[in-house]
């Protein structure tokens, strides 16, 4: 199922004030929740399959195109999200294409494009050396 592969969690914790982790530059951690107070849900989601998912390489750093699936993909994904009221505050990208397409077709299917979108090349995906480009 599309929505399987893209929403890998979706978890109920603390209520957040930053992104936390100095090496992404965040001043503030996640904060436990107590009593009553407001939480919120944070959503992870994998980038649409692409050119290199689809031809069986290992991607890495290598930064491939989504295919037209991986499209299709990404925008059913943020058709769920909308359908399930989810408002986000911030979203966060690896450097990779393949990541920030996802995020802005998943956004412009929620109609939340005006959010603010950082970059880390933290999230980028683990590098495979000499097996990028190569047959998996």
């Amino acid at each position: 199922h599309i929505i399987l592969r893209l929403i890998m969690l979706v978890a109920t914790i603390a209520h957040i004030r930053g992104f936390s982790g100095k090496s992404l530059g965040a001043r503030s951690a996640l904060r436990p929740m107590s009593g009553g107070k407001e939480g919120f849900q944070l959503v992870l989601l994998r980038h649409g399959e692409s050119t290199w998912n689809d031809e069986n390489k290992f991607t890495g750093w290598y930064d491939c195109p989504l295919s037209a699936k991986g499209r299709t993909e990404a925008e059913a994904a943020g058709k769920l999200l909308h359908q399930n009221n989810f408002k986000f505050d911030v979203a966060h990208t690896s450097f990779l294409q393949r990541a920030i397409r996802t995020l802005w077709y998943s956004l412009e299917e929620t109609n939340q494009m005006h959010i603010p979108i950082k970059t880390a090349w933290q999230l980028n995906e683990r590098h495979y050396g000499g097996l990028q480009g190569m047959d998996k």
